[in-house]
């Protein structure tokens, strides 16, 4: 009952005139406009109120609302108290469809004067048109005196209660109503309204043949015949009826939205779109305009625009439940499947037993891979009488993608049976069975399908893969044959014939079928994807980027045209444009996993390892969840030493289904951040257990058995190592460590000198000049750093350590030089400069004062740096500020140094005994530090 009365509520609601309103035609509307402009050329001087109110009375009988209302506000502007202007306004605007203006200027009316009588039944109105039902409902119909204008009353309380379900009352009123005044056209319609939702179709029908009796153009008449032949699916007839309606009335925005509903009922889009476009601008935020809009879009082929219009009407209202359905499965089509989810569980939290909507809930977490949920709502679904069939088709999806291909194969089986004649059910079924290795049965399916819809594409690319897979090379080139024969201009039957050739071996003949398919259709992913690598493959980088990008030209966002491309980019080492194409990739398809993870694993490569979890934030849940997700995350906290982060990921990881050797590998890698090195190295040894072949875990176990001294479990991994082929440098290395922590210092060195060129680092340098001086080499170890800073002046690491190694030998100014060319690279490197400046101390302290004031502007909050630089003022005599330094240094630090540098200090002010007290706190502490012979030595010289 309620579902109807949903059809049959007033919406086009009338003015208490009996007569209104009566079609004018728009040549007479032309002569009044023209005779109104004579009359007012030709009067001079000003407009009295007699004369507006007179002109707008006239105009309100001929229709003309729009001037009648300019007539009555200039009266109003002059005359604010005048009775009669207001009430006439608000039967105007009421007229207009502005009922809140109306129930304001009639409410004052009465206010100024105006007889309840005469006001309360336009304000029905009014109330009625505003939807103020309770407000309508309270109206005192006593305080009308007139019958016909009483009938009027009591017509729109009995639709004010019907449009909230009340037909009983409704009928009570209407009874009345139509006692009062039984040929009033309102009252008469009102009445069929009424009956219309009781089901007594026949008598509301025979109402609205005594109203057109009366007035065949009444629009409130052929309005209520548009909802009935509406409900009853009469399509054609009620699009007439309300045709008819609108040209019989001015306010017709109702009758507009209504004839619009059943033009796309009846597909006539283009004549749905007109009537929406003129409802534009009054209701362009209204959920359901824009819900029907959407649907036009839909019909048209304009997803986008539909799944905007779909979301204007879900933003008006965000329980519309038609709007909510539409819009996720509008998001489903394009790939947005976490919005798509998200209105799907809002709709169905509407409509909880909507089989529409749990059947598009199944199909969105098909499409996620989250098999468990879609089989649980589509579980129900497989006796249900009307969804039934759907069911068991998604359901097979579903098995067929759990690897269940036996299950998918039985209930395609089970539609077959159904369906006998359905080609589309049986190269589905055909699927189902190659997978369940039933292929003789598969490509009798698929054979079948093909007799019952030769047009099929999907059948002859099903039956010759399906023949290829079974190694029947002669019957699957027969196939794409007959394809070709069947489809001559199908880019895609000539791509199948070019993979065919390509798969049996025949790579000239499979280009030649991939060139045809970009001929008949350029811009072919396949095709063009196909042609790419062997491009590729022949080193034409260019001919391979242009395939791809032929692919862009025509969708600019291709997922795996876009990933290719960039792979491209990254074999001829064009960061820059790899960095590009995969940011785009994440940003067209920012719920799909794999360009999040190619872009995650970029950024950590490239040291921005914090904009990971952006891009992983978009994913759904299941992606989220999911091994190469976690991974990725596990190793941006571990490139930004959140250990502990990363150790909670990998507990994730590791505790699903099926842990990796790779996820045991990082988690040693987030333990030996957490100094955790026992549970480290058992999960190196698991993810050698799952993945002996596995590079990366045994190197990372060779280097910690080198680094707790387990020299000869090293050697064994480093020996795996060699057999699984693993990096020369990698193992030249290692096996560089295992000698010196043997004592081997030669062979340390004769290995690391064996590192190819292009790979030896800084820290190989260090471990040869290391080797060299435990082997007695200083001068070796000093040519060999100056060789190596020659070439890498930027490297300060060696240049300290060279530096050092110098003044160590006497020679500060060839330290100094070092230093210096350090700085040609590195300018604002304030340790170089605090170096150079504590080598300058002794000999050169103005020089040194200037090099140490440029440490301090760059890092005042470094104790070592504050500490050079008191100790450099003290060398300028600058003691009073070195005093303040050096105390700021100490508060800080009670580093035992810097309290022998505050002691010099002292002695240096004239300050004796406080040299002495701070020398002898110095030395009660029995801690080793670098000048405690000299601090000792001093303070004997002071006692």
């Amino acid at each position: 009952m309620y579902s109807r009365l949903c059809w049959l509520t007033i919406r086009g609601l009338l003015s208490y005139r009996e007569d209104y309103p009566v079609s004018i035609s728009p040549l007479f509307r032309l002569l009044a406009a023209a005779s109104c402009i004579l009359l007012l050329s030709a009067c001079g001087g000003a407009t009295s109120e007699a004369e507006y109110l007179a002109r707008a009375q006239s105009s309100t009988e001929q229709g003309e609302y729009n001037a009648a209302i300019i007539d009555l506000k200039n009266i109003l502007k002059e005359n604010p108290t005048h009775a009669e202007a207001r009430y006439l306004l608000g039967e105007s605007y009421i007229a207009v469809g502005d009922s809140l203006a109306a129930e304001k200027e009639l409410l004052q009316a009465q206010t100024l004067g105006i007889s309840a009588d005469k006001v309360t039944p336009a304000l029905s109105t009014a109330q009625l048109q505003s939807r103020q039902l309770e407000k309508l409902e309270a109206l005192d119909v006593g305080l009308v005196n007139d019958d016909k204008r009483r009938a009027h009353v009591l017509a729109n309380k009995a639709l004010g209660v019907l449009n909230v379900g009340d037909v009983g009352k409704a009928s009570l009123y209407s009874a009345a109503a139509l006692d009062l005044a039984p040929n009033n056209l309102m009252v008469i319609v009102a009445n069929a309204q009424v009956a219309a939702a009781g089901l007594e179709e026949d008598y509301a029908l025979a109402e609205l043949d005594r109203a057109f009796a009366i007035d065949p153009d009444y629009a409130p008449a052929w309005s209520l015949l548009g909802d009935l032949y509406h409900s009853q699916k009469e399509l054609v007839k009620a699009e007439e009826a309300y045709s008819k309606a609108i040209d019989s009335s001015i306010v017709h925005a109702d009758q507009l939205f209504r004839r619009a509903q059943v033009r796309v009922a009846l597909a006539r889009y283009e004549a749905a779109q007109e009537d929406l476009d003129k409802l534009k601008s009054g209701f362009s935020k209204a959920s359901n305009f824009n819900y029907l809009q959407g649907l036009v879009f839909l019909e048209t082929g304009s997803l986008v625009a539909a799944r905007g219009a779909f979301e204007a009407a879900v933003v008006a209202n965000t329980k519309n439940p038609l709007a909510l359905y539409q819009l996720a499965a509008a998001q489903f089509s394009l790939d947005e499947l976490q919005q798509a989810q998200s209105h799907a569980s809002q709709f169905l939290s509407v409509a909880p037993e909507s089989r529409r909507g749990q059947l598009l809930m199944a199909q969105i977490y098909l499409k996620q891979q989250n098999l468990i949920e879609a089989r649980k709502l589509l579980a129900p679904l497989i006796d249900d009488t009307f969804y039934s069939l759907t069911a068991k088709q998604l359901l097979a999806g579903v098995e067929l993608r759990a690897g269940n291909a036996r299950k998918a194969a039985s209930l395609l089986a089970e539609l077959v049976s159904a369906i006998p004649d359905s080609a589309t059910l049986r190269v589905q079924s055909g699927i189902a069975l190659i997978q369940a290795d039933n292929a003789d049965a598969a490509i009798k399916e698929l054979k079948t399908a093909l007799q019952i819809d030769s047009s099929l594409e999907s059948a002859y690319t099903a039956l010759t893969r399906a023949l290829m897979g079974l190694q029947r090379r002669d019957e699957a080139k027969a196939a794409v044959a007959d394809y070709l024969e069947n489809f001559p201009s199908s880019a895609a039957a000539q791509y199948l014939a070019g993979e065919i050739y390509e798969n049996s071996g025949n790579e000239t003949q499979a280009i030649k079928y991939f060139e045809a398919a970009i001929k008949l259709e350029p811009s072919q992913p396949q095709a063009n994807h196909a042609l790419a690598k062997y491009a590729t493959a022949n080193k034409d980088y260019t001919t391979a980027r242009a395939r791809l990008k032929a692919v862009l030209e025509a969708d600019k966002n291709h997922l795996k045209t876009l990933m290719n491309l960039a792979a491209l980019e990254a074999l001829v080492g064009d960061r820059e444009a790899f960095k590009e194409l995969l940011q785009q990739a994440s940003a067209a398809h920012p719920h799909q996993a794999q360009p999040q993870i190619v872009l995650g694993r970029y950024y950590i490569a490239t040291g921005q390892p914090s904009e990971v979890p952006y891009l992983m934030a978009q994913l759904d849940r299941t992606s989220k969840s999911s091994a190469p997700v976690l991974e990725v995350l596990a190793m941006a906290s571990i490139a930004q030493n959140n250990f502990a982060d990363a150790e909670l990921l990998l507990e994730r990881l590791l505790d699903g289904k099926a842990p990796s050797a790779q996820g045991y590998y990082l988690m040693a890698l987030a333990q030996a951040g957490l100094n955790d090195t026992e549970r480290m190295e058992e999960n190196l040894k698991r993810s050698i257990n799952l993945n002996p072949k596995l590079r990366d875990s045994w190197l990372a176990l060779a280097s910690h058995q080198v680094g707790s001294g387990k020299l000869e479990a090293a050697k064994e991994s480093v020996q795996e190592l060699k057999d699984l082929g693993a990096n020369k440098d990698r193992i030249l290395r290692l096996e560089a460590a295992i000698a010196a922590g043997g004592g081997d210092y030669q062979l340390q060195n004769d290995l690391l000198e064996q590192l190819s060129s292009e790979v030896i680092n800084s820290k190989d340098v260090l471990n040869m000049v290391t080797a060299k001086l435990a082997s007695g080499d200083e001068a070796g170890a000093i040519q060999l750093q100056r060789d190596w800073l020659a070439k890498n002046e930027g490297d300060y690491i060696n240049a300290l350590a060279l530096a050092n190694r110098l003044v160590a030998r006497g020679d500060s100014a060839g330290a100094v030089a070092v230093y210096e060319s350090s700085l040609k690279q590195n300018p604002n490197n304030f340790l170089v400069l605090n170096e150079i400046a504590w080598t300058l101390l002794a000999t050169e302290p103005k020089r040194a004062l200037q090099y140490s004031k440029r440490s301090v502007e760059l890092a005042a909050e470094v104790p070592a740096v504050l500490d050079t630089y008191a100790m450099v003022l003290a060398a300028n005599k600058q003691l009073d500020l070195a005093r303040r330094t050096i105390d700021q240094v100490l508060a800080k630090t009670d580093r035992q140094s810097f309290k022998y540098h505050s002691a010099l200090i002292y002695l240096q002010q004239k300050q004796k005994d406080a040299a002495i007290q701070q020398l002898t706190n110095l030395l009660q502490d029995p801690a080793a530090f670098e000048e405690r012979q000299s601090a000792v030595e001093l303070l004997a010289s002071l006692q």
